[in-house]
């Protein structure tokens, strides 16, 4: 019997394996694909990092967490995980993305830049009225090469995977919880659910509280390109006040690899196209990029000095989004707290997972944990809900 096993291998699934191992529990991972894969939320590349969190204020401490735990993987893998080329935010002063960085800076004393300076500036047309902010302790991941690294780490540590292999369900028994495969039955005394966008059938009371969307990514060929490298170039973040949401994008990458793809990547945040809850994998259903591609388009030539950008690769993600669009991580109600569930990242959670993972160990090893995760917690959807279960 397994002391935990870990249904969903990606994001937090991974950093949950490493944590679980590294503290010497006996620990599987399962899941329906081989990770990294382009089946999740962490496909398309790459994926920004930072502190300065226009969300919400309250994220910041666990975002602390995470930075020290990007350096602890880094130091213990021997590789840069964490590129930390700076982000630019841009928008009205007013707007939610302005004015929700600047809360999260002072209320938290954090580092920031009133201006890019002309050197990062020279490849943005910025309007006069738009408040330009530069973080520089930002970057990006890369999402594929960082989730291999750290299953890598979680496996050094002693922990079991089992890929290509769906979980079909589980269940209380006995005092433990059996898991059940296409394949096996495994038995364990705790399990925790990461399974992202494939979360609904093994939690089917949240069905109802995560949405899953699909997300277009975009890729771009310029011919001045050695302009925007990294180093030369940050990643970047606007909120244009004639669209909901926010277009966000990288440096361009001059070499393509098996984990990203070669040119500028640009993209817009914003719950996409609703999936259906049974849906498996990204070639699941035909997907249209028109109606995307033309807002990007229309945002290059309004903000970014490209010259003659061409589409040349794209792909996509998937949003597991909650009401509120903050996490929900918890026990899962009416399991005598041998399930545990992180669900809902809803687009902004992969910068976070290094200390998601310890936060849902500590959860199955002590009940509780020390960060701050109370605006995560379930109970926040329903006021009458049980305390001792929430």
């Amino acid at each position: 019997m397994y002391d935990l096993i870990i249904l969903g291998t990606g994001t937090m699934g991974s950093s949950v394996c490493y944590h679980a191992a590294k503290a010497g529990l006996n620990v599987l991972g399962l899941d329906q694909f081989k990770p990294p894969h382009k089946n999740g939320s962490h496909s398309g590349g790459t994926r920004i990092i930072r502190q300065a969190y226009f969300e919400h204020p309250n994220y910041v401490p666990l975002l602390h967490s995470a930075y020290e735990g990007w350096n602890s993987w880094e130091n213990e893998a021997g590789k840069t995980l964490f590129h930390k080329c700076g982000l630019a935010y841009g928008g009205e002063p007013e707007s939610e993305l302005i004015s929700g960085v600047l809360r999260s800076v002072n209320d938290h004393q954090l580092n920031i830049e009133p201006s890019l300076g002309a050197d990062k500036e020279a490849g943005f047309d910025v309007p006069g009225s738009f408040k330009m902010l530069f973080e520089k302790n930002a970057g990006f991941a890369i999402a594929d090469e960082s989730i291999e690294t750290v299953l890598e780490l979680a496996r050094k540590q002693g922990c079991d995977f089992q890929f290509d292999d769906r979980v079909v369900g589980w269940e209380l028994r006995n005092g433990h919880v059996e898991v059940y495969t296409k394949k096996e039955v495994y038995k364990s005394r705790k399990i925790v659910i990461t399974s992202g966008a494939y979360s609904g059938p093994l939690i089917p009371k949240l069905r109802r509280k995560v949405e899953v969307t699909r997300q277009k990514l975009f890729w771009f060929e310029i011919d001045n390109s050695e302009s925007f490298q990294e180093g030369k170039f940050p990643c970047w973040c606007f909120q244009d006040p004639d669209y909901p949401g926010l277009f966000y994008g990288f440096p361009y990458f001059q070499t393509g690899t098996s984990h990203h793809p070669r040119g500028l990547k640009i993209a817009y945040h914003y719950p996409g196209e609703i999936m259906s809850e049974n849906f498996i994998g990204a070639d699941h259903v035909e997907t249209p990029y028109g109606e995307e591609l033309v807002h990007i388009e229309k945002f290059i030539d309004k903000y970014l000095r490209l010259e003659n950008p061409q589409l040349v690769d794209r792909a996509t993600c998937f949003y597991s989004n909650s009401p509120d669009k903050d996490f929900i991580i918890d026990f899962l109600p009416g399991t005598d707290q041998k399930v545990v569930f992180a669900a809902g990242f809803s687009g902004h959670g992969f910068k976070f997972a290094p200390v998601i993972g310890k936060i849902v160990l500590d959860l199955t090893t002590l009940g509780n944990t020390g960060h701050p995760i109370d605006f995560l917690r379930l109970g926040r959807f329903s006021k009458t809900a049980n305390p001792k279960e929430v």
